[in-house]
């Protein structure tokens, strides 16, 4: 999306691509997860297109991740890797 560059970068909340992944995620929720832990804060369309996948897919994906606290959801939408615990 235009507004990819203007979003601020995850601080400590992001893990660290590699980090592990809880069993029992679902192929779209791992894909969306690993994003994630890029670092940057994204949007839905921004997930969706960086993991090549349906936004119906991402939505109930980040449904599961944000239900299981994987992910955390921002006021403007953006998703960002919740703190390891």
């Amino acid at each position: 999306s235009y507004l990819e560059g203007m979003l601020p970068r995850a601080g400590s909340a992001a893990q660290r691509p590699g980090a592990s992944v809880p069993p029992g995620l679902d192929a779209e929720a791992r894909a969306l997860l690993e994003r994630l832990r890029e670092g940057a804060l994204r949007g839905p369309d921004a997930l969706a297109e960086a993991a090549g996948l349906p936004m119906a897919q991402v939505c109930a994906a980040l449904l599961r991740l944000e239900l299981t606290r994987l992910v955390v959801r921002h006021p403007d939408g953006a998703f960002e890797a919740a703190n390891p615990t």
